[in-house]
């Protein structure tokens, strides 16, 4: 019985500030023992009891919200629909805007210089990057208008308002288009929706399949920044440094654009993958068998296209890295024989730390199921 009672605190504070987990813990189990004792007016306690002072207590979900601290928004509710009501608008315009100069582009080019392929992979690209573009810098902008004074002052506005209202009609517009296709009414998708049931707790998981949020979100902060740099500013990376003759910041790209390209096509997939695991960990509170296996295969993934990608010389931008180096009068043969060890080292470790990931996420999931 007190089984339910310890994963229904565990389902609670999962979602708390890990500072917080301890004191919150202690403070509801109290809550929850007191409440049991008034209820059982001293007689034994049953499981049924027990769950049914679980469900009065409500969705663990809810009961951890009621113990965060002030809520912080990077958008807040007030600008929410606004932001999506222009994300939209914006998204369908630079689609439209891109397709058209794509149409108008094939037709007026020779036909001869590139294949279909090309195009359609070119625009895919092109509209990859235009939408991470896009997003960052909408979001940046609301971002600025929640923080600041002039912001909130804007957001409570008549304009913003006026603005949200067009929004939620033209949102109002596409449902009513989309209802006769769906088939599907209001109040059949409510009753779609499922109540939540203390006998629906999952056990406790074990230490070894406990999820850190905070490694999770650091993951997605990651991936996300890897996927704007490698997507819109591949030629970006590279070496900086001051050249005192010119007085200026001299950049020598690391790679050949054109050629990094169609490896960072694959590693896009890696990436997002690895984003939809972490969302999913995160929901789930867990590790589980699908998702040790999903972690195995982006790594073996992310380690054969690395290990592809270093095995193209073409990669690097080895012309304008020896340009540059001969330029300013440095030894290449050094510099070389250092690049091709520094390199090794790295397969090294990245074949390594794969390695022991593999092993470790192959040795729980197999553990699991034994269990």
């Amino acid at each position: 019985m007190m089984t339910w009672m310890d994963r229904y605190l565990y389902a609670v504070t999962r979602r708390l500030p890990k500072s917080m987990r301890e004191d919150i813990e202690r403070e509801l189990r109290s809550n929850l023992m007191d409440a049991l004792e008034e209820r059982l007016e001293g007689r034994d306690a049953t499981e049924q009891d027990v769950l049914d002072l679980l469900n009065e207590f409500g969705d663990p979900e809810k009961v951890a919200s009621e113990y965060m601290p002030e809520k912080r928004y990077l958008i807040g509710p007030e600008l929410i629909d606004l932001y999506w009501m222009i994300l939209k608008i914006v998204g369908i315009a630079v689609g439209i805007g891109l397709t058209i100069a794509l149409v108008v582009s094939a037709l007026q080019g020779d036909p001869t210089q590139k294949g279909l392929i090309e195009i359609i992979i070119g625009y895919f690209g092109t509209l990859w990057s235009a939408a991470i573009s896009l997003v960052g810098t909408i979001t940046i902008i609301f971002a600025v208008i929640q923080y600041t004074t002039a912001g909130q002052e804007f957001s409570h506005s008549k304009a913003a308002e006026e603005l949200r209202q067009a929004g939620r009609e033209i949102e109002e517009a596409f449902k009513e288009t989309e209802a006769p296709r769906t088939g599907k009414s209001k109040h059949a998708k409510e009753k779609q929706t499922k109540t939540w049931s203390a006998d629906q707790l999952p056990v406790v998981p074990a230490s070894t399949d406990r999820v850190s949020i905070s490694d999770s979100v650091v993951s997605l902060v990651f991936i996300g920044l890897a996927l704007l740099v490698f997507n819109v500013y591949p030629d970006k990376i590279g070496a900086y440094f001051f050249d005192d003759a010119v007085a200026k910041w001299v950049a020598i790209p690391l790679f050949n654009v054109a050629i990094l390209s169609a490896y960072v096509m694959f590693y896009n997939f890696v990436w997002v993958l690895e984003a939809l695991l972490h969302v999913r960990l995160i929901q789930k509170g867990r590790w589980g068998f699908a998702e040790r296996m999903v972690k195995i295969l982006v790594s073996l993934l992310g380690l054969g296209i690395f290990i592809a990608l270093i095995q193209n010389p073409a990669v690097f931008n080895t012309e304008g890295i020896k340009t540059a180096l001969i330029q300013y009068g440095i030894d290449l043969s050094s510099l070389a024989k250092l690049g091709i060890l520094n390199l090794k080292i790295l397969m090294v470790i990245i074949i390594l730390g794969t390695a022991v990931e593999v092993i470790k996420q192959a040795y729980y999931a197999v553990k699991s199921k034994v269990v």
